[in-house]
């Protein structure tokens, strides 16, 4: 009596098995069999994949903002790893509570091994600048002068991804020129250019 040989690349405890010379197949019990469903997703990303907000003990400012989560299946679990720094709630909305940094996470609803993260950081302003804009305008017109405000993480300065809610005290070298103009519905602050008093 000959043994039977499996057929090549099959495992000998499933399939049917071949007789070595005839070929003849023979069913082998009990037949085992496998399957596995695979979904293939793209990455998960985070953006903006990190962010700055100012911290001013006084006024305690909070900032909000709504990180964005893409790949995955497009459903997503939010959470953070210092909730003394930052809250975030079922959309991704992140509401900053007080200094420090703090790892926002999406993490796929259907597989919590695959996510993404973003890094929030609230700190102390280190320093602030005028970004280059024009310093010239008509008479009754506003003037527009964008200012950045910047952190120090070790040796490097990273501007703030958004400090309208930090508290600026603005003065003019000759107040009888300008005057401040409060913030607007745009959320940046104004000059207003007065008439000049002075004669030509």
């Amino acid at each position: 009596m000959q043994a039977l040989k499996p057929r090549q690349g099959k495992d000998p405890q499933e399939g049917p098995a071949y007789h070595p010379q005839s070929g003849e197949e023979h069913a082998v019990k009990p037949e085992v069999k496998r399957s596995q469903d695979v979904e293939i997703f793209d990455a998960i990303t985070v953006t903006p994949w990190q962010v700055f907000f100012p911290w001013d003990p006084v006024t305690r400012c909070v900032h909000r903002y709504t990180a964005q989560a893409n790949g995955g299946s497009g459903e997503y679990i939010w959470s953070l790893t210092n909730t003394s720094v930052a809250s975030v709630n079922i959309r991704g909305q992140i509401t900053t509570v007080g200094p420090g940094k703090c790892n926002v996470t999406a993490a796929d609803a259907k597989n919590s091994a695959h996510f993404g993260v973003s890094t929030v950081q609230v700190l102390a302003p280190a320093d602030i600048r005028f970004s280059p804009t024009r310093v010239e305008a008509a008479i009754g017109s506003h003037l527009v002068l964008p200012v950045s405000v910047f952190a120090k993480v070790g040796r490097n300065m990273y501007a703030f991804t958004d400090c309208r809610q930090l508290p600026l005290n603005v003065s003019f070298s000759e107040p009888s020129v300008f005057e401040h103009v409060a913030r607007g519905k745009d959320a940046r602050w104004l000059q207003q250019l007065k008439q000049w008093k002075r004669k030509f």
